[in-house]
């Protein structure tokens, strides 16, 4: 196997938003076990989605925010 080129293919990234389906989550999954370097650059792009998701976060308005957890059943925060 050409891990480099497995790397390369963009499945890392399709499984850290969730696109995979059940067969290709299992062998990437696989795969980490088998290969160390496919763990470690999994890790490295779960940390850069997670960043990016942490920079671009916007904190909702109080008003917002508290329609929001009423609407689920919390009433005081």
């Amino acid at each position: 196997m050409d891990i480099s080129k497995y790397i390369e293919s963009g499945i890392l990234e399709e499984y850290c938003l969730g696109l995979l389906s059940d067969e290709d989550e299992a062998y990437l999954i696989q795969m980490t076990m088998l290969y160390p370097e496919i763990k470690e650059e999994l890790i490295a792009v779960e940390s850069a989605i997670e960043r990016i998701a942490i920079s671009n976060a916007v904190e909702p308005s109080p008003g917002v925010k508290q329609k929001i957890l009423t609407s689920l059943g919390f009433d005081k925060v």
